[in-house]
């Protein structure tokens, strides 16, 4: 599962997106006028390098139009339409957009890069306090509520309706986490 840096450190950004381009109607791309969001997404586990991922959303009509997979280097990125998504037509020119908006600016990989160190240093201490059976932090029955609230967000037609329960499920995770860390230190 992978979820934006936004919902994983709420009190780091004011925003969701990590980036808005606006495109005039005579643009490079052949794409719609209008404002474009990259959301930055990483993985939940404890992957060495993980990817990042980005879902883009056309602001007009609130429709994400591509996922992208962008494998970030020091002085470039390279970024991939990822097969694992459906994608929009408008794919491939999203996918041109993204690489050259990473490619020409050197402060946002280098914003990206920090987020990912945070996102693998977290999901490490979270590896770490579970790695032997009796200091396992949920119990059986917190996942299976979570995996439930997760199972409803995937169900969700609706982008604000999918937020909400991403939303529920990462407010359920922090509390049973932090019930789970009370009970240790007790």
């Amino acid at each position: 599962m992978r979820l934006s840096y936004a919902s994983l450190f709420p009190e780091k950004v004011k925003q969701a997106w990590c980036k808005r381009k606006r495109l005039g109607k005579q643009n490079d791309y052949g794409l719609p006028a209008g404002d474009y969001c990259l959301y930055d997404l990483y993985p939940l586990s404890g992957i060495a390098e993980p990817d990042i991922y980005f879902v883009i959303e056309f602001r007009k009509t609130q429709t994400l139009s591509a996922t992208l997979r962008c494998l970030l280097y020091k002085d470039k990125a390279e970024v991939l339409i990822s097969p694992e998504h459906l994608q929009s037509e408008q794919a491939p020119a999203l996918c041109q957009l993204t690489q050259d908006l990473l490619n020409d600016d050197a402060s946002l990989r280098r914003m990206l890069h920090q987020r990912k160190r945070e996102v693998q240093i977290a999901c490490q201490a979270v590896a770490q306090a579970t790695e032997t059976p009796e200091s396992r932090l949920l119990s059986e029955t917190a996942i299976r509520k979570l995996a439930g609230t997760l199972e409803l967000a995937l169900q969700a037609a609706e982008p604000a309706a999918f937020e909400a329960q991403l939303d529920h499920l990462l407010a359920d995770l922090r509390q049973a986490l932090l019930q789970s860390f009370q009970r240790q230190q007790d």
